[in-house]
């Protein structure tokens, strides 16, 4: 029962427009589950009858002596003349193609933004960096003011030395004055040398006030 089944579905193959390596393969697996050989009259038969018309018609015209007369010529023969046929077709596919002229999209469809198109990623800009006359103030928000890291590490933020140092030639107000008190070289900050001068002046002024006092009447 099984086997006639078989038969009766080989009889109902067909090549169609598959190629021929698929078909001779799914003909050959067929066969062998009827018990078949290839080469008996009735499949000889019935595989020319399966096979493509634009392989099979051109096969017969070669009359007796010239046409396949196994089971393996018929399948080389079908296999080489299927795989020209479609090489052929594929130049035409691409020949038609070169051919076709370049279409220009209009200058409106070119310039139209495309739809559903990703939005465009906003690239962040670095923080401006604000400087002053003696360098850079700050570099901006989350970055530390060089003024509190002058600050936190005790150093002038103009010249960078010690900010209790004297620095005669630093315009930061920082840095405590030299000056000269009774022959010694005394350092102290801007307000502790203004009272400085001043006491000195004073004493200047009380000691030719004293002179003056004492001096006979001319």
């Amino acid at each position: 029962m099984a086997e006639a089944n078989t038969f009766t579905h080989i009889q109902s193959l067909q090549q169609g427009e598959r190629e021929a390596g698929d078909f001779f393969q799914e003909w050959e697996a067929t066969l062998g589950l009827a018990g078949l050989d290839a080469d008996d009259p009735i499949p000889m038969q019935l595989v020319r009858i399966a096979t493509n018309a634009r392989y099979k018609e051109p096969l017969r015209a070669l009359g007796p002596g010239h046409a396949p007369a196994t089971y393996l010529e018929w399948r080389a023969r079908v296999t080489s003349m299927d795989t020209m046929w479609r090489q052929d077709r594929e130049m035409e596919r691409r020949g038609r193609r070169a051919q076709q002229p370049f279409r220009v999209r209009p200058q409106w469809q070119q310039q139209a933004p495309a739809r559903n198109a990703a939005p465009t990623q906003q690239v962040a800009l670095a923080p401006a960096v604000r400087r002053d006359a003696t360098g850079t103030t700050f570099g901006g928000g989350g970055q530390l003011m060089d003024i509190d890291r002058a600050r936190t590490n005790n150093v002038c933020r103009v010249c960078v030395r010690p900010r209790m140092s004297p620095a005669p030639n630093c315009t930061n107000r920082w840095h405590p004055a030299v000056f000269h008190r009774g022959g010694q070289r005394t350092v102290g900050g801007p307000a502790q040398a203004l009272r400085q001068q001043e006491a000195d002046q004073g004493g200047v002024e009380q000691a030719q006030a004293q002179d003056a006092a004492l001096a006979p009447p001319a």
